[in-house]
C-alpha cells in the first residue's frame, strides 16, 4: 500500500508495524483515537466496571505522546542530509571546510606569486631603467663638460677629453641599449626615436667641435657649440627627461595594480575563511541538531513508555495478584511518525519496534483479563446455579421427611389397630 492513496481506509495494517500505520493513517487523514472515547473493539463492558481505582491510561494527559513536532521532524529541505549518516554528514561537513581552507590556500599561494611577478616587474622594468636612464644622463653632461673643456685645453689634455669623450659614449650607448632591452610601452618608444635624433646631432655637432678646436678655429666652434649643439643637446635631453616621466607614471600604475590586487585578494582571503568558519559552524550545528533532536525524541519516547505504558502494567498486574481483574491498560505513546537513515534514526526505529511489542502485549494482557473476568463471571454464575440447586434439594428433603414421619404415624396407628383387633378376638375365643 502506498503512502499516498488508500485502497482499503476501514482496514488498517497493524500495529506492530508503526511506520505502515502512520502512513495509513496520514493518507487515510484518519485521526488518533480520542483520548476520552474508547474505541468499541477496548471499549470495557458496563457490567465490568465499577471500581474507581481502574487504569484509564487513554484519559492521562498527552504528555506522554511523542509526536512529530518533538521527535524533530526534518523539513523539506532537509531530507536530503538526513538520509546520511553521521559518518557522511562529518565528513561531508569537514571536507567542505578543508575545501575552504584549500581554497584559501590557494589563494594565497596565487597572490604571492602576483606579487612576486609584481615586485620583478617593478625592479626589472621599472628600477633598472631609472638607473640606465640615469647613467645614460650622467653621461651626456659629462660629455657636454668634456666639449666645453676642449676650447682652452693643451695637447695631452685634449688626448684625455678625447678618450673621455669615447667613454661616455659608450655609458650612454651600453646604458640605453639595456634600457631598451626592458619591456616598452608606445610612448617610450616614441621617446627613444625622439633620443635617437637629439643624441646623433649632438654627438656629431661635439666632434664638429673637436674638429675646430684642433683646427685653431675657436670662433666657430664656440659659435657651433652654443647653437646648434645646444639645441641637440636640449632635444636629448628632453627626451630622456620625458623617458623618465613616463617611468613614473608606469610605476605609479604598478603600484595602483599591485594595491588592487592585494585589496581584492585581502578581501577574497577575507570573505574564504569566513565562509570556511560558517560552513564548519553550519555543518557542526546541523549534526549537532539532528543527532540531539534523535536522541531527545527516543529519550521523550521512553520517558513516556515508563510513565504510562510500563506503570499501567505493573499497577494492572499487581491488581491481578490481589484478584482484582476490573484494572484496565491502554497504549498511550505513539511511536515517533518519521526519523532519518542515520545511526539516531536506526536507534529510533528500534524503539519503534520496541513499543510496537510493548503495545502487543499490553493488548495480549488486556485480553487475558477480559477473558479471566468473563470466566470468574461464568464460575460465579455456576456457583449460583448449584446453591440454587442445593436450596431445593433440602426442600424435597424435607418434604419427604414429613411424609415419611405421616407414613410412620399411619403405619403405628394401624398396628395399634391391629394389635386391638387382636386382643378383641382373643377375648371372644375364650
Amino acid at each position: 500500500m502506498g503512502t499516498g492513496s488508500c485502497t482499503t481506509p476501514s482496514r488498517p495494517p497493524p500495529r506492530s508495524c508503526p511506520r505502515c500505520w502512520w502512513r495509513w493513517r496520514r493518507a487515510c487523514r484518519v485521526a488518533p483515537p480520542s483520548p476520552s472515547a474508547p474505541s468499541p473493539a477496548t471499549k470495557p463492558d458496563a457490567a465490568l466496571k465499577g471500581r474507581t481505582g481502574s487504569i484509564e491510561t487513554h484519559s492521562e494527559p498527552r504528555r506522554g505522546r511523542v509526536t512529530s513536532a518533538a521527535a524533530g521532524n526534518p523539513r523539506p529541505g532537509e531530507r536530503s542530509m538526513v538520509q546520511w549518516g553521521i559518518r557522511g554528514k562529518l565528513l561531508a561537513g569537514f571536507g567542505v571546510v578543508l575545501a575552504l581552507l584549500l581554497l584559501v590556500g590557494g589563494i594565497g599561494w596565487k597572490n604571492t606569486r602576483l606579487f612576486s611577478r609584481d615586485l620583478r616587474s617593478l625592479y626589472v622594468d621599472r628600477l633598472q631603467p631609472v638607473v640606465q636612464l640615469s647613467n645614460a644622463q650622467t653621461a651626456l653632461y659629462e660629455l657636454r663638460l668634456a666639449a666645453r673643456a676642449y676650447a682652452t685645453a693643451d695637447g695631452q689634455e685634449r688626448q684625455q677629453l678625447k678618450a673621455s669623450r669615447d667613454k661616455w659614449v659608450k655609458q650612454i650607448e651600453d646604458n640605453l641599449n639595456a634600457y631598451k632591452a626592458t619591456y616598452l610601452v608606445q610612448a617610450e618608444k616614441d621617446l627613444l626615436a625622439m633620443w635617437e635624433q637629439g643624441y646623433l646631432a649632438y654627438l656629431k655637432t661635439v666632434d664638429q667641435v673637436f674638429v675646430l678646436e684642433d683646427q685653431g678655429n675657436s670662433t666657430q666652434a664656440d659659435f657651433l657649440r652654443r647653437g646648434e649643439g645646444q639645441r641637440a643637446f636640449e632635444r636629448a635631453m628632453n627626451s630622456l627627461n620625458g623617458l623618465f616621466d613616463v617611468q613614473t607614471r608606469v610605476a605609479e600604475r604598478v603600484y595602483r595594480d599591485a594595491a588592487s590586487t592585494a585589496s581584492f585578494s585581502e578581501k577574497l582571503l577575507t570573505g574564504a575563511m569566513a565562509a570556511a568558519v560558517v560552513a564548519g559552524l553550519v555543518v557542526a550545528f546541523l549534526v549537532a541538531r539532528g543527532v540531539a533532536r534523535g536522541v531527545r525524541s527516543v529519550q521523550t519516547l521512553m520517558a513516556s513508555i515508563s510513565e504510562h505504558e510500563a506503570s499501567a502494567i505493573e499497577q494492572g498486574l499487581a491488581a491481578m495478584a490481589g484478584n482484582d481483574l476490573t484494572v484496565e491498560v491502554r497504549p498511550v505513546t505513539q511511536p515517533i511518525a518519521r526519523y532519518g537513515r542515520d545511526e539516531v534514526g536506526q536507534m529510533t526505529a528500534a524503539a519503534n519496534a520496541m513499543l510496537a511489542k510493548l503495545h502487543t502485549a499490553l493488548d495480549g494482557y488486556e485480553q487475558a483479563r477480559r477473558n479471566l473476568q468473563g470466566l470468574v463471571g461464568q464460575i460465579q454464575r455456576a456457583a449460583g446455579d448449584v446453591a440454587e440447586s442445593s436450596g431445593q434439594l433440602g426442600q424435597a428433603a424435607n418434604q419427604t421427611g414429613t411424609a415419611v414421619q405421616q407414613v410412620s404415624s399411619a403405619v403405628q396407628g394401624i398396628a395399634a389397630g391391629a394389635q386391638d383387633n387382636s386382643a378383641s378376638a382373643q377375648r371372644t375365643n375364650e
